[in-house]
């Protein structure tokens, strides 16, 4: 009767203030006698806990420097932890985290600690996201500020790798976060417990990136970069005071890195999961130079003889047909002073024994490419700036019109649509690289590169926003299935994910005539003293189009970016194209439904490239620029689907596309994608009070189809 009159007067309590420390002690008392009221005692608890009525205040007085009384009722305090780490809201696991490391701080006999880590241990194998996820955090924390302590009862932290094949991706990397530091603490090298545990590890994650099965050989590539991101980085060795024999070896963190690269080396999706992963990692910390300089070498000498192809005085050498399909150089920002290519029509056939999965790598190989060069050069890509204006090798615009397109096979329609596939995804890692340049300030690049650089990005968007135009068009015509160019896992739903896409051995495709001409193509700057009336000179891709019958939508006419040789942009397409053929007309502005049902497939744009909002490809207007809006209209989309990525619980009602609901900042926190797109608010506000504008203004349509009529 007491304790139910205690209880409650205690509930009725709604002010911190007014709480003490014996109410905390009578809690506790009441929990510890069990019975009818231990649960009327956790629940009263866990409501204060959440109305911040019972503050870590409280509960630090009654545990700190009170050793002796808490020590009969740990249990009891332990038990109390387990039940709100347990708990969906995530103020009372907070709580629990504060708890479960009061008692560590407090409790130092082997006993205590055994039995918190066992109780740890017990929440991560729960297989509930939030408690595992939460349960692991607090592991985090400890093994962070207390490793040298957790040594002697490492044996009971190893049981985590009983649940690996439970955890998703981040907390596989919260798992081997948590071995690193205790086999850290220890010394990699040394006889004590940290180095069993190091020892289990490897030899874990040795036995993973060898299994023939891809679920496995993920976790394992993981565990590699984690362990590397431990052992080889610079913080690391300058932190840790330890004599020599017990210093972190780079040559072990080289050695699993190889192995792994190694056993990826033809399973393309894998290959392009670590390649993604090791770009993330670099990135994100300061590695030892020789993993650094290993794997510059190791990607520059991949990805230069497949790619790209040297051109004369602006074109290639020798026509190149692909399955009946004749190439032709699209998208020539640099006009006919670009040294090199990039080949993707030699590479699209679509037979698997061919080398279609060389270009499956490529995205990927050139994001690592990109972060290695910036490391280098002090966040500087001015070495490789020609790839951002070099023309793309592509099937002939004459294979596009609606009766040609008709009379090509299926194998040739493969063919188009890959080569398409390919380039869009390309652009879209020129814009993920080179937005770098435009979206913070480096350094050893001028103002006047930044917006040279910011108007090109903004010509190869136009690019893009064509090439996805056409590709959803075709898809409409002859529906297929693109290739994962990003590791998904178990979020693709696709069966692609489950088996091994084997290539031929990337070492045997090369591209005849290769030469220093090519290397100096991708570490010279387009020269500035060029007269734009020589070699600058060249038609549109819309010219092309003209001619080959491909209809564009009037009120969208500006996704290609290239001036002509008259120095205006396209025009009176629409008129001249009075036959759409098969295809129809193709709305640019018009989202490209079932471009997005495979969305999920696709490299991601970076949340950098939206810094792109700020700029106009006219630097020297100040008015409102209607005909930029198709490509402000992209990002727009694409931050919208970022946002929606912030939250992928909330679903749309019966929808049925995965491009929104798939994982797309790469390690990023909410609070940190938030802080990047903030400076981005004024800008936003600038283009909606510009689309207002026009809407106010009745007389502003007429204008804005006559100037959107000019270089699309």
């Amino acid at each position: 009767m007491l304790c139910e009159a205690f209880l409650k007067e205690l509930k009725s309590v709604d002010h911190p203030r007014d709480h003490k420390v014996i109410d905390v002690w009578l809690i506790m008392l009441i929990y510890a006698n069990g019975g009818a009221l231990e649960k009327a005692a956790k629940k009263i608890l866990k409501s204060k806990i959440l109305h911040e009525c019972i503050r870590e205040t409280l509960f630090d007085q009654c545990i700190h420097g009170n050793t002796e009384l808490v020590k009969e009722h740990f249990m009891s305090y332990l038990s109390v932890s387990d039940y709100l780490l347990a708990c969906k809201e995530e103020k009372a696991r907070e709580f629990a985290a504060y708890l479960f490391t009061a008692l560590f701080e407090e409790f130092t006999d082997t006993y205590s600690r055994q039995e918190l880590v066992g109780s740890l241990v017990t929440h991560i194998g729960s297989g509930v996201s939030y408690e595992v996820s939460s349960a692991l955090d607090i592991m985090i924390s400890l093994t962070s500020n207390n490793s040298e302590e957790l040594i002697p009862i490492s044996s009971h932290i190893t049981g985590i790798l009983d649940y690996l094949e439970s955890f998703g991706e981040d907390n596989l990397r919260k798992v081997y976060d948590i071995f690193c530091r205790l086999a850290l603490a220890a010394g990699f090298n040394t006889g004590s417990g940290g180095s069993s545990v190091a020892n289990e590890v490897l030899m874990v994650v040795r036995k993973q990136v060898s299994n023939p099965d891809m679920k496995y050989r993920r976790m394992g590539i993981i565990g590699v970069l984690r362990i590397v991101s431990t052992i080889a980085s610079t913080d690391v060795n300058a932190a840790v005071n330890c004599s020599s024999s017990q210093q972190p070896n780079c040559e072990e963190a080289l050695e699993l890195l190889k192995m792994s690269v190694n056993s990826c080396k033809f399973v393309t999706l894998l290959l392009i999961f670590l390649y993604d992963e090791l770009a993330a990692l670099l990135d994100s910390k300061v590695i030892h130079s020789s993993i650094h300089d290993w794997v510059g070498e190791h990607v520059a000498e991949l990805f230069e003889t497949p790619f790209l192809a040297d051109l004369e005085n602006g074109e290639l050498p020798e026509k190149y047909l692909c399955d009946g399909i004749e190439g032709e150089l699209w998208m020539k920002l640099d006009g006919n002073i670009s040294p090199v290519c990039v080949n993707i029509m030699r590479l699209a056939p679509t037979s698997p024994q061919k080398s279609q999965s060389c270009l499956q790598i490529l995205m990927s190989q050139f994001s690592l490419l990109t972060t290695i060069e910036r490391l280098g050069n002090e966040g500087s890509l001015g070495g490789i700036d020609a790839l951002l204006g070099c023309p793309l090798h592509l099937p002939s615009t004459k294979h596009l019109d609606g009766a040609n397109w008709g009379n090509l096979s299926g194998l040739q329609k493969k063919t188009v649509c890959y080569s398409l596939y390919y380039a869009i995804n390309w652009i879209r890692e020129l814009l993920n690289a080179f937005g770098t340049q435009v979206e913070s300030r480096v350094d050893n690049v001028s103002q006047k590169a930044r917006n040279e650089t910011a108007v090109k990005l903004l010509k190869r968007l136009r690019n893009l926003i064509l090439l996805e135009g056409l590709l959803n068009a075709f898809l409409k015509d002859y529906p297929l299935s693109l290739p994962e160019l990003r590791y998904l896992g178990d979020c693709s739903g696709s069966a692609s994910t489950s088996k091994f896409n084997i290539p031929k051995n990337m070492g045997e495709e090369s591209i005849n005539g290769a030469s220093s001409k090519r290397q100096k193509g991708c570490k010279g700057k387009v020269s500035e003293k060029v007269n734009p009336d020589d070699k600058l000179k060249q038609p549109t891709i819309l010219d092309a189009f003209k001619r080959a019958g491909v209809t564009v939508s009037q009120a969208t006419n500006k996704a290609s970016s290239q001036p002509s040789s008259s120095g205006m942009m396209s025009k009176d397409i629409e008129q001249d194209a009075t036959d759409p053929g098969e295809l129809g007309l193709i709305d640019l502005m018009a989202a490209p439904v079932k471009l997005d049902m495979q969305r999920y497939k696709f490299r991601t744009i970076r949340a950098t490239c939206l810094s792109l909002l700020n700029y106009s490809e006219c630097q020297g207007s100040s008015s409102y620029l209607q005909t930029e809006l198709p490509t402000y209209l992209y990002l727009l989309r694409d931050l919208h689907n970022k946002l929606d990525n912030l939250n992928p619980s909330i679903k749309p009602f019966l929808s049925t596309s995965k491009a929104k609901y798939t994982p797309t900042h790469c390690h990023k926190s909410t609070q940190d994608f938030l802080d990047k797109i903030q400076p981005l608010f004024l800008v936003l506000r600038k283009h909606l009070d510009g689309a207002v504008s026009m809407i106010k203004d009745a007389h502003s349509f007429p204008a804005l189809l006559e100037k959107n009529n000019q270089g699309y």
